[in-house]
């Protein structure tokens, strides 16, 4: 992921980044905490070296963490902008779905990853909540 610790720009300013922000402030998580997948920023879509990996910031994108635990390091696919969403839960779910019919879950803020859908027409849109 370029440049070192920071999925915002990378090395030629050749990232594109999907954001969430959970600012619900009675949640697990404080306003501050946002979530990206970054895909590169040319003819492919993809996410940097073909690598699935949400990057996490507790400070508003001052620092970045990876997440790629439950992720697949081979991974060709786009994810859309509105394919990543969090639940209304009191621990918030984490979800995004790819152009490839994936669809993955972290139910500990990013920590570690799930797939819990294969082989759906190309994911658009998630929407997520508890009822």
């Amino acid at each position: 992921m370029p440049p070192r610790n920071n999925p915002i720009a990378g090395s030629r300013g050749d990232c594109l980044l999907l954001i969430i922000k959970r600012s619900a402030p009675d949640r697990s998580c404080s306003p501050e905490t946002v979530f990206v997948f970054p895909l590169a920023a040319d003819i492919n879509r993809f996410p940097p070296e073909g690598k699935a990996r949400v990057w996490r910031s507790d400070d508003v994108g001052e620092t970045w963490t990876p997440s790629e635990s439950g992720l697949p390091d081979r991974f060709f696919a786009a994810v859309l902008r509105d394919a990543m969403t969090a639940d209304n839960a009191d621990q918030p779910g984490l979800y995004f779905g790819s152009r490839d019919g994936l669809v993955f879950v972290s139910t500990d803020d990013g920590a570690n990853w799930r797939q819990i859908a294969a082989h759906l027409p190309d994911v658009l849109s998630v929407r997520a909540a508890v009822v």
